[in-house]
């Protein structure tokens, strides 16, 4: 697909429904080579990438459902198992979380946008590798519990799960509204 038309028709495709397969060990690592190619300021790949498939995905919900039922001690089992149930919504799940430099020259903006632009382009490959995608940042990324066991070091952050694999046979892809142009985008022109 020509870029300039994948990016006009590109939609997220709900995790909930992504259905395998998902991509390989080889294309996982393509599109995580390929997700890299981002602006970044200083050579500080600001980044980190986790893949969590298969078992990691179930560990990973235990722990996530442990963080949840210590907040929600009443919670019903129904929600506490999906709550387990969040990182194997899809066939991959791919992490980013930052590895910010402090005090360098290149300002923690900049590398935090190095890192979102990393997000989106891992749903860009994985569009052009054929699968559907969708980038989210719910609770579990921001608990410190959560960001503890996958390692992410204190001052960093998750900044997307980035769910991927394939759309299920009944999926429909339909347009959301988007903003009119001029309420997003305006001509600069120095002041008189």
């Amino acid at each position: 697909m020509d870029v300039l038309e994948h990016l006009a028709t590109r939609r997220s495709v709900n995790a909930r429904t992504m259905v395998a397969p998902g991509p390989t060990a080889e294309q996982i690592e393509r599109l995580v080579a390929l997700a890299t190619r981002v602006p970044d300021h200083g050579k500080l790949a600001p980044w980190h990438v986790q893949v969590v498939t298969g078992a990691a995905q179930v560990e990973l919900g235990d722990v996530i459902a442990a963080a949840f039922r210590a907040d929600h001690p009443d919670a019903e089992p129904a929600q506490v198992d999906l709550e387990a149930g969040r990182p194997a919504r899809s066939p991959v799940l791919l992490i980013v979380s930052t590895r910010t430099v402090e005090g360098g020259r290149i300002p923690v903006i900049e590398q935090l946008m190095s890192a979102g632009a990393l997000c989106m382009n891992l749903v860009h490959a994985a569009c052009g590798l054929g699968y559907v995608a969708q980038w989210v940042t719910e609770w579990p990324a921001y608990d410190s519990r959560v960001t503890a066991a996958l390692g992410v070091p204190l001052g960093d952050q998750v900044v997307g799960w980035i769910h991927v694999g394939s759309a299920p046979a009944s999926h429909v892809v339909t347009e959301r509204p988007r903003p009119a142009l001029a309420d997003v985008m305006s001509y600069w022109a120095a002041p008189v």
